[in-house]
C-alpha cells in the first residue's frame, strides 16, 4: 500500500507521460513506478498535453519576469529541448541494451 498523496519527481512524471505516447500500457507503467492509479497517468499526460512541461512542474510557474511574450517563447523552446534530450538518452540507453544483448552482456532474467 503506498503513500497517501505520493510525490512524483517532474523527471518521473515526464517519463511516464513518453513513455505512455510512446504506446507503453498504462497498467503496467503504473506497476512500474509505483503509481496508485492509471488515472493519475492519464492526468498527467492531458496537463502535459495542455501546457506543456510547465503543466507537471509547478515550479516552473514561478517566473516573474516582465516580458512574459519573450518568456513564453523561451519556455516552448526550452520545453522543446528537454523533450528532445529526454528522447536521445532514452534511444541511447536503448541501444546500449540491444548492443549488450547482442553481445551476451544482459543477464538472462527473462527467461
Amino acid at each position: 500500500m503506498g503513500r497517501k498523496n505520493q510525490r512524483y519527481s517532474f523527471e518521473t512524471k515526464m517519463e511516464v507521460v513518453i513513455r505512455y505516447l510512446d504506446g507503453d500500457d498504462p497498467d503496467w507503467l503504473a506497476q512500474e513506478y509505483g503509481i496508485k492509479s492509471e488515472k493519475l497517468i492519464h492526468t498527467w499526460v492531458k496537463k502535459w498535453q495542455t501546457s506543456g512541461d510547465v503543466g507537471l512542474d509547478p515550479r516552473m510557474r514561478r517566473s516573474t519576469s516582465t516580458n512574459a511574450n519573450t518568456d513564453a517563447n523561451t519556455e516552448t523552446e526550452l520545453e522543446r529541448l528537454r523533450r528532445q534530450n529526454y528522447h536521445l538518452r532514452m534511444e541511447r540507453d536503448a541501444l546500449r541494451a540491444l548492443k549488450a544483448l547482442r553481445e551476451g552482456k544482459l543477464d538472462d532474467g527473462w527467461n
